[in-house]
């Protein structure tokens, strides 16, 4: 994690966000790479958010979401739209493919705002994704940018 989470907020060196509060089986876990991610056991799903505010490129919507699913094979969009999140434009997209020889199910939202690229994703088994996806639009409902740095 490149920062830290305190309740519903999360701070990192370059930005200061808030998150929709999930239900109490989201457990928040470590990551490698990104800012949080928390998974759910009893709705066996995952769901990340993360910052990127040092990457001037001119990125699209397109490009971004596209990356999100980097690694995934097999994949098939089935999903693209746009929305908005903290009243930017942003876009959203499902995806089904195999990730390690295993099916997943992936929704993830791109939007940028003000030099910063915030991406969030929402994965599970495909037969399960239905389960825990309006705790996701929760957690994007909730989200907030407080103030970059």
């Amino acid at each position: 994690m490149g920062g830290r989470l305190k309740d519903t907020t999360f701070e990192s060196r370059d930005v200061v966000y808030e998150i929709g509060k999930l239900a109490p089986d989201w457990e928040l876990i470590g990551l490698k790479k990104g800012d949080i991610a928390f998974y759910s056991e009893q709705r066996r799903a995952t769901i990340t958010a993360n910052s990127t505010c040092r990457d001037n490129r001119p990125h699209s919507l397109k490009a971004l979401s596209d990356s999100q699913v980097i690694g995934i094979k097999s994949k098939r969009e089935l999903l693209r739209t746009a929305m908005r999140v903290d009243g930017q434009d942003a876009m959203a997209v499902v995806w089904e493919g195999m990730l390690d020889g295993v099916p997943v199910k992936i929704a993830g939202v791109v939007f940028k705002d003000e030099g910063c690229i915030f991406d969030f994703t929402y994965s599970s088994l495909p037969e399960v994704f239905p389960r825990a996806y309006g705790e996701f639009v929760k957690f994007l409902d909730g989200f907030r940018v407080v103030r970059r740095k």
